[in-house]
């Protein structure tokens, strides 16, 4: 038996079932038959919502279509169409691009089947690939470095109109030509033959990925510095290379002419270095001369219009002096000549030192002087010490210049502050105070918070620019805030390695004797005595008596209690002779250093004015033993030993001569070094004073013959002596 047709429908049904297409079938009047599921979702709709449709209605053009539709009807045979591009709607009104192709499946059969392919995607694609390249033609036109293209045969196969501009080849003239023929310079074309070998074996190169400065041959010949960078890029399974090149011929120039200027510049920054040397030493010797002589003439005056004299003289001298140390010390910074130097610091020695230079120089009785150092901060830190004492000491004279009463206090704290350790300091005093629109400018060169009011205390406005210098070289920081009529406070911070730290020991207090008298009516004293032992001694108690409330007291209460009575009060010798009649044992706080000397039979121990926290806790915590200054030298009245003197200049070895003889040295003299030398082959000094720059032969000459060469004094003490500020 025959096998059995199967029906036009029953061809049609299995045929879109099996169909992985979108597809619609048309009947003769171009009306939705049938459908797939995904013929449907092609234009938006579900199966029921479609069929029944004209295929018209879901097209942007019908008519050409139509024409489609048309050839095919009429072949009448079982066949199928090429794929041809229409416009269509889907549900809602977007529009979309695809491709339809038709199909007949038996010659029977008067309906056609319409396979569906979306365009959308890939018509954006071309659109864009479209774009991209516009985009790149142009940027590569418009960019101002060459762009290169090569083959792995080293082929030219693209050239930028920058490329043209900066080599002088046109494009159509390079195309298809070697790159190492026409751009390479022949020192370079043998190594670029290797580059490119080991880059068509394994796809890498030296340069590729890198940007490095090489040289370009132009088309007449001459070499162009370039700035070269490459990267590789794939298109269409070709590897290619493109050469990013820019014209670096300025760039060079200009790093030429900067070179020179920095040559110019260090030769006339030497040259201002050796004039300052040679000027500090010219301005320097006669004004230490002159300083001198009026230092040996103060011995000599018996009047008071004598002394208001002298005292304007050395004062205007002594201003002079800071004057020029204050300009040379900022051409030094200003040259580069300073370093940090770190060393390990006795920060208790230091700041007590400064404190102590300090007060010395205050005019004003009513300014008390303090220095506070928290418990936390080493005794000893790696510090820069000569720089730092230079910044607390510029800092310390600037509050003594503008505060006439109430306190000035260096306090010292030590604190982590995100992972970094570092030392902070405040200097602040009861001074008139700073502006808040002029407390920036204090720190540029040259400048002053207020000139007017500031001209009466002198100075070159510098002071405050190189503690600001000073700390930048320890890579340290300064702020300030003042209140006008209140005072001035400075804040430093200077980063400090924890290595090589020696923590200081806190002296054990006596527990029978824990309640601190100050017999005082100065607010400033008792606060920092407050302030001190409260920090240290949790324990003590600090309290302030008068004079009148003396006679209150019981015996027990005199004897049990730290006495420390303020020299500075009216009735401070009644006090202390009070005490002595009772057989009590005080502390007087003054800053007479002879008062030692004078009062051996009393019960006192001195505390010494300018006052340091940590020096002040030694000297209470032993309260029986007897308490000497702390960092004082007594002045000496006499001293003895044979000392040679060399200098050059008449003035200074006169002046300098009988200051040491009225110390009670023995005194020979020299000229020169050659003078120096000779008089060290025959007599025997205990320390020789050598000036640096003499004629004849120099102070550093005659020092190296004396340690040579075999002499009485070949192992005796030289201290160089010079006035030259880079020395």
């Amino acid at each position: 038996m025959g096998q059995q047709q199967m029906s036009i429908d029953e061809l049609t049904a299995l045929y879109l079932k099996l169909n992985d297409q979108p597809c619609l079938v048309l009947d003769c009047h171009n009306t939705i038959v049938a459908t797939n599921a995904l013929g449907a979702q092609f234009f938006g709709f579900k199966n029921e919502n479609i069929v029944g449709q004209s295929i018209f209605d879901l097209l942007v053009n019908p008519d050409t279509f139509a024409l489609f539709l048309q050839e095919q009807q009429q072949q009448k045979i079982a066949q199928q169409s090429d794929w041809l591009v229409f416009e269509g709607v889907r549900a809602g009104g977007w529009e979309f691009n695809f491709e339809a192709r038709l199909i007949r499946l038996r010659d029977d059969d008067s309906n056609l089947f319409v396979m569906l392919n979306d365009l959308s995607n890939h018509l954006a694609r071309s659109r864009d690939l479209e774009v991209r390249e516009k985009i790149y033609s142009a940027i590569t036109e418009a960019s101002l470095d060459t762009l290169i293209t090569i083959n792995l045969k080293d082929e030219i196969i693209d050239f930028s109109l920058s490329g043209e501009q900066m080599l002088g080849w046109k494009r159509s003239e390079v195309i298809g030509q070697t790159l190492n023929e026409l751009i390479i310079p022949e020192p370079m074309r043998e190594m670029h033959k290797k580059g490119m070998a080991h880059f068509r074996a394994t796809g890498e190169g030296p340069l590729i990925g890198k940007r490095v400065e090489i040289e370009a041959l132009h088309r007449d010949g001459h070499l162009i510095p370039v700035e070269l960078a490459l990267i590789v890029i794939e298109h269409n399974g070709e590897r290619l290379v493109t050469a990013f090149m820019r014209d670096i011929s300025e760039r060079k120039q200009s790093e030429v002419e900067l070179v020179r200027a920095k040559e110019t510049a260090e030769a006339a920054s030497q040259a201002k270095s050796r004039f300052l040397s040679y000027m500090s030493h010219e301005i320097r010797t006669p004004l230490n001369a002159l300083l001198g002589a009026l230092t040996l003439l103060s011995d000599r005056l018996t009047t008071d219009d004598q002394h208001r004299l002298f005292n304007t003289a050395s004062s205007s001298g002594q201003n002079l002096l800071s004057i020029i140390n204050e300009i040379l010390d900022f051409s030094k910074i200003e040259s580069g000549h300073i370093v940090c130097e770190l060393s390990s610091v006795d920060l208790d020695e230091l700041t007590y030192q400064v404190l102590d230079v300090a007060a010395n120089k205050k005019k004003y009785s009513e300014v008390d002087v303090f220095c506070h150092i928290t418990p936390n901060v080493p005794s000893v830190l790696q510090l820069d010490k000569m720089k730092l004492s230079q910044v607390l000491t510029i800092l310390l004279d600037n509050a003594i210049k503008f505060t006439r009463k109430g306190r000035l206090l260096l306090e010292v704290d030590y604190r982590t502050v995100e992972q970094e350790n570092r030392l902070e300091l405040k200097v602040s005093d009861t001074g008139c105070g700073i502006e808040q629109s002029r407390l920036e400018s204090i720190f540029s060169e040259y400048e002053q918070a207020d000139p007017m009011r500031d001209t009466g205390f002198g100075g070159t406005g510098l002071g405050l620019a190189i503690a600001r210098k000073l700390l930048i070289v320890q890579n340290g920081e300064i702020t300030v805030h003042s209140e006008p009529g209140v005072g001035t406070t400075f804040s430093i911070f200077i980063p400090v390695d924890k290595q090589k730290q020696v923590q200081w020991k806190t002296p054990t207090l006596n527990a029978e004797k824990t309640h601190f008298r100050l017999i005082s009516n100065n607010a400033e004293l008792f606060n920092f005595f407050n302030l001190s032992l409260g920090s240290y001694w949790p324990n003590a108690l600090v309290e302030t008596v008068t004079f009148s409330d003396l006679p209150l007291f019981e015996m027990n209460e005199l004897q049990s209690s730290n006495w420390i009575i303020d020299d500075q009060i009216e009735h401070a010798k009644s006090i202390t002779d009070y005490f002595d009649e009772l057989g009590i044992s005080y502390f007087v706080l003054t800053d007479d250093y002879d008062k030692p000397v004078e009062n051996t039979n009393s019960q006192s121990q001195y505390v010494f004015r300018p006052l340091h926290s940590r020096s002040l806790l030694k000297q209470l915590a032993q309260v029986k033993a007897h308490c000497i200054p702390i960092e004082k030298t007594p002045n000496l009245s006499s001293r003895s030993g044979h000392l040679l003197l060399v200098d050059d200049v008449a003035i200074n070895l006169e002046i300098a001569k009988e200051m040491l003889e009225n110390l009670g040295y023995t005194i020979t003299t020299a000229n020169n070094g050659r003078e120096a030398i000779d008089l060290c082959q025959h007599q025997s000094f205990d320390l020789i004073l050598m000036d640096m720059r003499m004629p004849v032969m120099n102070g550093i000459d005659a020092t190296i013959a004396i340690r040579t060469h075999a002499n009485p004094n070949q192992y005796a003490p030289i201290i160089a002596l010079t006035a030259n500020a880079e020395s």
